[in-house]
């Protein structure tokens, strides 16, 4: 009987920046899982950190705020706009 061994390499993609928070410049940080079809965002730390988790897979996203003890969870929007439709979109908000 053979048997083999398979090792999946998970490649999470990483980018640090700066965010201005309420007038404060913040370390941030963005993960990108392309096998998990997921986008991180971290901005702040402690009870200061915000984190908001795009999972692309399951059309959710997440937005969790550590100083409100606060978490939301929405859809995704599945169908995005035309251009002619973003357009007249822009028009509508300028009158």
């Amino acid at each position: 009987m053979m048997s083999f061994l398979v090792i999946h390499i998970i490649q999470v993609y990483g980018h640090e920046y700066k965010a201005v928070v309420d007038g404060i410049e913040t370390n941030s940080v963005m993960e990108i899982d392309p096998d998990d079809l997921t986008e991180i965002f971290r901005v702040g730390n402690g009870s200061k950190e915000v984190v908001e988790v795009h999972d692309f897979k399951n059309g959710i996203t997440g937005i969790r705020f550590a100083e409100h003890q606060r978490c939301y969870i929405r859809t995704q929007t599945k169908k995005l706009p035309t251009t002619a439709e973003a357009k007249a979109e822009d028009r509508e908000r300028m009158v």
